[in-house]
C-alpha cells in the first residue's frame, strides 16, 4: 500500500472509483497496511462525517472538492502508526489513544464515544487539535483533558464529563473564544468555561448550589446577553429555572426536558406582570417592557414529557400567557408539548390574541430534541 504523499493523492482517486458505480451495483474498495490486520473501506463523498457511520465502525474523513471522503474501519482506530495523518474528521465509538491524537495536525471535527481511562491526568499543551478543532463531541470525557486549555477555533461542542462535580476553587478555566453552540451535562463544568459568543446552550441546572454557581461563576465567565436558544435537560427546582430565564433578555427558543413535575406556577411566571404584581392588561411602554415580561423575545416554548390535558387548571393559565403576552407585543407564537409514551404532540397557538390547542400524532422517527453539533 502507498504511503506518505502518494497515499494523499490516491484516496480521492479511489473515492471517485467507488462513486462511479450506481447504487444498484454496489462497489467497495479496501485498503490494508503492514502490521494492520483490519481493513479500511473507502466510501463516496458525504456532506457530514456521521452520514457515513455504521454500527461498530470508526470513520475518518479527508476533504475533497466533492465533500468529505469517508474511510471506514471495523473496530477501534489503531493507537500507534496511524496511517492517515492528514485526517480532518474522526468519528469513533471506541477509546482513542493519546498516541493517535498526537499524530493528527489537521483535525477540524472530532466525535468520540468514550475516552475515559485513556487520557492522561495532567493537561496536554502540545495537541494540534486545540488550535484546529471546530467541532468537538465527546462523552465520558475527563475534565483534566479540558482544564486550562484554549480551543482557538472551536465553534460547536458537546462534552459530557464523567465526574459528578468539579472543584471550582482551582481556577482551571477552559477558553472557547468563538464557540456559539454548546451542550454540556454538568453545571460545574459550564462554570469553568469562558464563552464570549454563546448563542445556543444545552445544560443541566440540577445542582443544590445552583444560585452560587450561576451567580458567581457562570454569569462572570459566559456572556449570555446574546443567548437565543436554551435547552434545559433538568433542574434542581423551578425557582432555579425561572431565575435563569430572568437573565436572558433576547431568548427566542426554550426547550425543557424531563418535565413530569413541572407545575402551573412555572407557567404563571410567564404571564406579564405590572409593578404592583398584577397581570398587565395593556401594552406597556418601551421602558418597562423588559421588566414586565419574562423573556420578552420568546417565540417558542418546547416542553418534553408533559401532557397539558392531564392538568385541567393549566389550560386557563396558558390561555392567559398567550393572550396577555400578545397584548403586550410579545412575539410568542406557540407552545409545544411532546409526550413520547402516548406518541402525541400538543401545539398551543396564539393568533391575534386568541388561544387554540391542536393535537398532532408524532412521526415514527420523532425523538428527544438535541442541539445540532
Amino acid at each position: 500500500m502507498a504511503q506518505g504523499p502518494e497515499k494523499s493523492v490516491l484516496i480521492p482517486v479511489l473515492s471517485d472509483v467507488v462513486s462511479s458505480y450506481q447504487p444498484k451495483n454496489p462497489f467497495q474498495r479496501y485498503l490494508t497496511f503492514e502490521d494492520d490486520i483490519r481493513q479500511w473501506c473507502i466510501g463516496r463523498p458525504v456532506e457530514r462525517i456521521y452520514e457515513a457511520s455504521e454500527l461498530g465502525e470508526s470513520v475518518i474523513g479527508i476533504s475533497s472538492p466533492y465533500g468529505i471522503i469517508p474511510i471506514l474501519r471495523t473496530g477501534a482506530l489503531p493507537s500507534k502508526d496511524f496511517p492517515f495523518k492528514e485526517a480532518e474528521y474522526i468519528l469513533a465509538r471506541t477509546p482513542l489513544s493519546i498516541e493517535c491524537l498526537l499524530t493528527l495536525h489537521h483535525l477540524v471535527e472530532l466525535r468520540i464515544g468514550g475516552i475515559q481511562g485513556i487520557l492522561p491526568t495532567t493537561p496536554l499543551c502540545d495537541l494540534s487539535l486545540f488550535h484546529t478543532l471546530r467541532v468537538l463531541k465527546a462523552r465520558d470525557i475527563h475534565s483534566l483533558f479540558l482544564a486550562n486549555q484554549t480551543f482557538h477555533k472551536l465553534e460547536r461542542c458537546r462534552v459530557y464529563c464523567y465526574e459528578e462535580d468539579l472543584n471550582l476553587s482551582q481556577g482551571q478555566f477552559i477558553q472557547m473564544p468563538v464557540c456559539t453552540r454548546l451542550d454540556i451535562n454538568h453545571l460545574t463544568l459550564l462554570a469553568t468555561i469562558k464563552l464570549p459568543l454563546i448563542y445556543e446552550l444545552g445544560v443541566s441546572l440540577d445542582h443544590p448550589d445552583y444560585n452560587m454557581i450561576w451567580g458567581k461563576h457562570i454569569a462572570m465567565n459566559a456572556n449570555l446577553s446574546g443567548l437565543k436558544l436554551l435547552q434545559v435537560h433538568d433542574w434542581h427546582q423551578e425557582a432555579d429555572l425561572i431565575e435563569t430565564l430572568q437573565s436572558l433578555p433576547v431568548l427566542q427558543n426554550l426547550i425543557l426536558g424531563s418535565c413530569e413535575d413541572l407545575d402551573v406556577d412555572f407557567f404563571r411566571a410567564l404571564v406579564p406582570m405590572g409593578a404592583n404584581g398584577t397581570s398587565v392588561m395593556k401594552r406597556p411602554t418601551t421602558e418597562d417592557w423588559i421588566s414586565a415580561i419574562l423573556c420578552p423575545m420568546l417565540e417558542h416554548l418546547f416542553i418534553e414529557g408533559m401532557d397539558p390535558s392531564e392538568q385541567p387548571e393549566l389550560t386557563a393559565v396558558l390561555n392567559e400567557v398567550v393572550t396577555l403576552r400578545s397584548m403586550c407585543g410579545s412575539p410568542l407564537k406557540k407552545f409545544t408539548f411532546v409526550q413520547f409514551w402516548s406518541r402525541s404532540k400538543f401545539v398551543l397557538i396564539g393568533r391575534d390574541g386568541r388561544f387554540a390547542m391542536e393535537k398532532v400524532v408524532l412521526s415514527k422517527g420523532a425523538g428527544l430534541f438535541e442541539l445540532d453539533i
